[in-house]
């Protein structure tokens, strides 16, 4: 064998592992994207969701200050009614 021939198939060969390199690495690089485009569609939907909660707490918080509002109104009416009673009930 001479020194071309070897030099010839040692360039053959890293040709074809330059090739086989660059294959590898653009599968690698679409699987990446795949699991991007997953992530990024996961993560608007639970931002949506998230967003979602965020109003149902909020409209719950101010039916809760509702509530609590009308229970105080009742409870101070309470005294005034059991008075109005022990009177009716006196008299």
């Amino acid at each position: 064998m001479s020194v071309e021939l070897v030099t010839g198939l040692v360039l053959v060969v890293a040709m074809l592992a330059s090739v086989l390199v660059k294959y590898l690495t653009t599968v690698r690089i679409v699987r990446v994207r795949e699991r991007l485009a997953s992530v990024e569609s996961e993560v608007r939907t639970l931002r949506s969701r998230l967003k979602t909660v965020m109003n149902e707490k909020i409209i719950a918080q101010g039916k809760e200050r509702n509530v609590t509002r009308q229970k105080d109104r009742l409870e101070k009416r309470i005294p005034k009614l059991d008075k109005e009673l022990k009177d009716l009930e006196g008299g």
